[in-house]
């Protein structure tokens, strides 16, 4: 004969809050080895950018725990500026090159329709 164990329910939610407590401990634990892994590869990150250059990480630790995506008050290192600022002039440029054609495609358009309603208004 084969022996079950058997469990109220008190001991049924018992178990299931321990399972809980132990999902999130295993949580937390796993988040503090990214935040490590995050810092010695910013770490590696500043040992990379050489010396007398700037090192885009001076605040190892600066966002890692952060808990909402707002990054309004973050200050941006020089480089993130400068990309920010390229794509802004990147996007104005493509705008201001979409709309020339688009100027020139209603310049070619209002000079065809110009010149072939001449052909159909001479008397």
């Amino acid at each position: 004969m084969e022996m079950h164990e058997v469990y109220d329910c008190e001991s049924i939610a018992l178990i299931e809050k321990q399972q809980v407590a132990d999902l999130i401990a295993a949580v937390l634990s796993y988040s503090e080895d990214l935040a490590k892994q995050i810092v010695e590869l910013r770490q590696e990150i500043n040992n990379l950018s050489g010396k007398g250059s700037y090192a885009p990480y001076i605040d190892l630790h600066s966002d890692i725990y952060r808990m909402s995506t707002s990054r309004k008050n973050v200050t941006k290192t020089p480089a993130q500026v400068s990309m920010q600022e390229f794509f802004v002039v990147f996007s104005l440029f493509f705008f201001l090159i979409s709309w020339l054609y688009k100027l020139k495609d209603l310049v070619v358009g209002f000079i065809t329709f110009h010149n072939s309603s001449d052909k159909f208004i001479t008397l």
